[in-house]
């Protein structure tokens, strides 16, 4: 089965097995237990038992009038609806997490994030942020995470991103692209860096947080700090007004 396309299902709060039962049901249309489990490489019985959770949670549903017990998987976009429920309710609970998280104390704290798909949580965390501010080698990030930027600002495009952005960026040929893909999303600013700038990290001040990723290895520190935010910011602030 595909790796993506489970992980993709697993967001919304299914387990592998449970991923694995729904994506065998949607390439079936429909089928009963021993079919799907068959599809999911799973026994018959634990097959069922999951196929009976899915019904009872709302991703599947019985096929009417059958003579045996047969499913079928819901329409796809409820995965969607489902997500953004998720998403909706985090949100909602954000302060109160935040307030847990940071336990009161005003001591900075450092957290250290190592390997590709880390290091793009990290990034993906700063996507509900209210402010974020980059200063980007964009070469080394397109190499890296080339699809999933593409998908960023497809989605800002569209007006589905609310984060006010400024990047500055390290001008080569990849950074030109995208700065030029960019210039019609009226969130996201973008600026090259005086040609006597040089950065091969990527620094982020995002909201009260600010995240340090390294290349090679690759790796993101990240510090929540609101003195260390607001001290960094200023320092962005005099570099975007000398950046072109």
């Amino acid at each position: 089965m595909d790796a993506a396309l489970l992980r993709t299902i697993g967001d919304v709060g299914l387990s592998l097995k449970e991923s694995r039962v729904f994506l065998g049901l949607l390439e079936l249309g429909s089928g009963n237990a021993a079919q799907v489990a068959k599809v999911a490489e799973l026994n018959r019985s634990t097959a069922y038992l999951l196929l009976e959770d899915l019904v009872r949670r709302g991703f599947v549903v019985y096929v009417p009038h059958a003579k045996v017990k047969r499913y079928m998987p819901v329409d796809p976009v409820k995965l969607v609806q489902i997500a953004r429920e998720r998403a909706e309710n985090l949100k909602f609970m954000l302060p109160l997490l935040q307030s847990v998280f940071v336990g009161g104390t005003k001591r900075p704290r450092v957290e250290i994030h190592e390997g590709k798909e880390a290091v793009l949580s990290v990034f993906s965390s700063f996507g509900a942020a209210k402010n974020a501010f980059y200063i980007s080698s964009f070469n080394h990030l397109r190499e890296l995470f080339g699809e999933t930027i593409d998908h960023w600002v497809e989605s800002a495009q569209r007006g589905e991103t609310k984060t006010q952005t400024r990047q500055l960026l390290v001008r080569d040929v990849e950074a030109e692209k995208f700065h030029e893909g960019v210039a019609g999303i009226d969130q996201w600013e973008t600026r090259f860096l005086p040609e006597d700038f040089s950065i091969e990290m990527d620094l982020a001040i995002v909201d009260d947080v600010v995240g340090i990723t390294h290349f090679d290895p690759l790796y993101s520190v990240v510090i929540r700090s609101k003195p260390l935010a607001d001290s960094l910011l200023s320092l962005f602030e005099l570099i975007w007004l000398q950046g072109k």
